[in-house]
């Protein structure tokens, strides 16, 4: 897609990035294969707190676990698209988890990796009782 650069040097600054913003807006319109985030597949399984997986996203399910409420669960991540100034988002899910209460606690990148913790705040002293799927996406 070209960029019509008339919209650059007329007026003020802020209209001619919003020319541009409408081309480009209307080029994504009209661009039905157009996809801002491609989502990767791939995935792995922990065992004993830890997994690799080498990609910008995917999913990791858990070990079975058995962590009790406000305790937590980490998991360190090995990942070669991972650098220590990146972004990670992380979501979890149940895998055959069927109570407790898991939430993400921290998400710490590093140079090759990410550590996740994972706190069970269910409000009684429900514990896991089963794997988890922790989604992941690394933003640079």
């Amino acid at each position: 897609m070209a960029i019509d650069t008339k919209f650059i040097g007329r007026g003020s600054i802020t209209e001619g990035v919003k020319g541009i913003l409408r081309q480009l807006v209307t080029a994504v319109e009209a661009d039905s294969t157009f996809n801002p985030l491609t989502v990767n597949s791939s995935t792995a399984t922990a065992t004993g707190g830890a997994a690799t997986l080498n990609a910008p996203s995917g999913k990791v399910t858990t070990a079975a676990l058995t962590t009790a409420q406000d305790a937590t669960y980490t998991l360190t991540l090995t990942n070669s698209s991972i650098a220590a100034t990146d972004k990670v988002f992380v979501s979890i899910a149940n895998g055959t988890n069927s109570q407790g209460t898991p939430l993400v606690g921290r998400v710490t990148p590093g140079a090759g990796s990410v550590v996740i913790t994972v706190i069970n705040k269910h409000a009684t002293a429900q514990a896991l009782n089963g794997t988890l799927v922790v989604s992941f996406l690394v933003v640079s």
